[in-house]
């Protein structure tokens, strides 16, 4: 079966198609547009923002993921329909259906290659930006109901848990194009599109139970996986999340957002000797961080004590060391340190509690999964702490972030299994800010 599906949690607007067949996946198309540059000047998402760039850029967004996934002859050039749909869903449906029969329409491509392309629309339900979700939902919805195509809500966190079902994005031809309109700039999107007829991955195979460290901006949570879609959390943090303390530590450090990419950028200029320890002296020791709960008997984690730590540690050492010096020595010193600090928790806490549940497989999911240094130790932790009792996956770099594969990818073992939770049109689906996996 082939899927359409559409992410617009947060800031990023993406629309993929997926073919599942015999309990595998791959991808056919993947676009990405991104607001990150457009948020930069704010130092973080701006819902309102947000939500107006995915208005702007959505159904273009899902027309190029629906012509690339086609692949045919003379259809290189990107044309780009009018966005701006004003009406309900059930007008905007209708005028879909209305292309059909006006051939000089600009929506009749998109119409026909949804409607004979396409089995199963997916969309993100939750959680996220409850502005940024409705844009998504109303969109999959008039879909859906033009097209006449089942439709169904998938939750992010489970989508990022499935992106490990996946062929990696990196070994598909891939291209960067941009265009799309989006506010003050054009958004960046990003095309993973595989070779023409490409095989299932049929040896690849996850085996339950799965132990999954998702790990995010707005989310770090250990979730324990008996089988598909049965899920239960046996952790998750009390404060910030992992990614969101990447944020906050690298406003305070002044580097910019987003804080994940510049921080791990900033810990690479620490010399490897150093080995997470910055080699400054403050009162005749070592400058370190705590590690929050590293040694608590729950798998729960705390990331706000931390990132207080580093505001104080930078305020203090910007008094005694020249600010030239502060920024080239201390403050890559600093990042390799939280980073550090960062990390040993997650481990520790993830190779405990696949321990204690002796799970078979450990996966790592959401946008900090693609930091290399936590992918690295976690991969050597799982092989020398659990040995040959369990294997290490996780996703391709491009598919850690927020995108459409790893909703379709969900969609469809979801379909698989309970095909009841996709409903056709015109029964609509319900967006939850707060959904709890």
């Amino acid at each position: 079966m082939k899927i359409l599906s559409i992410e617009t949690s947060c800031d990023e607007t993406s629309a993929a198609v997926i073919e599942g067949s015999r309990g595998y996946v791959r991808i056919l198309s993947s676009i990405v547009s991104s607001q990150i540059d457009i948020h930069k000047k704010y130092g973080g998402v701006v819902p309102e923002v947000a939500a107006r760039n995915h208005i702007l850029n959505i159904i273009p967004v899902v027309d190029e993921a629906l012509r690339e996934s086609e692949y045919s002859p003379g259809q290189n050039g990107r044309q780009v329909l009018p966005h701006r749909i004003k009406g309900r869903k059930r007008e905007v449906g209708e005028a879909l259906m209305e292309a059909e029969r006006d051939k000089k329409s600009p929506l009749v491509p998109l119409y026909k290659r949804g409607k004979s392309l396409l089995d199963l629309i997916a969309v993100t339900g939750g959680p996220g930006l409850m502005s940024s979700l409705l844009i998504g939902a109303e969109t999959a919805e008039t879909l859906a109901y033009a097209w006449k195509k089942p439709l169904m809500a998938v939750n992010h966190i489970e989508g990022h848990i499935y992106a490990n079902w996946l062929e990696p994005i990196s070994k598909f031809k891939v291209s960067a194009k941009g265009g799309f309109a989006s506010g003050e700039q054009s958004s960046k999107a990003c095309l993973a599109r595989p070779p023409y007829r490409r095989e299932f991955a049929k040896g690849f195979k996850i085996k339950f139970p799965i132990l999954a460290l998702v790990v995010s901006g707005g989310h770090t949570q250990l979730v324990l996986m008996r089988d598909h879609l049965k899920y239960k959390t046996i952790g998750q943090t009390r404060d910030d999340a992992a990614g969101e303390a990447f944020d906050k530590v690298a406003k305070i450090l002044g580097l910019g957002y987003p804080g994940g990419p510049v921080i791990s950028k900033m810990a690479a200029l620490n010399p490897p000797a150093c080995a997470g320890r910055s080699p400054f002296m403050k009162g005749g020791k070592e400058i370190g961080l705590p590690r929050p709960m590293i040694e608590s008997s729950d798998f729960d984690f705390s990331f706000s004590g931390l990132k207080t730590a580093v505001l104080y540690l930078a305020r203090d050492m910007e008094k005694i060391v020249a600010e030239a010096r502060f920024r080239e020595e201390i403050v890559p010193a600093i990042c390799k340190e939280f980073q550090q600090a960062v990390i040993d928790v997650l481990v520790k806490k993830t190779i405990k509690a696949a321990k204690k549940y002796k799970v078979r497989s450990v996966l790592l999911a959401g946008g900090v999964a693609a930091n290399r240094e936590l992918r690295l130790q976690m991969g050597e932790a799982v092989k020398t702490e659990l040995e040959d009792k369990a294997v290490f996956n996780v996703p391709d770099l491009k598919l850690c972030t927020d995108n459409a594969a790893m909703i379709g990818a969900a969609a469809y073992y979801r379909y698989k299994e309970k095909p009841q939770t996709a409903k056709m049109p015109p029964v609509g689906i319900k967006v939850e800010a707060n959904w709890l996996i």
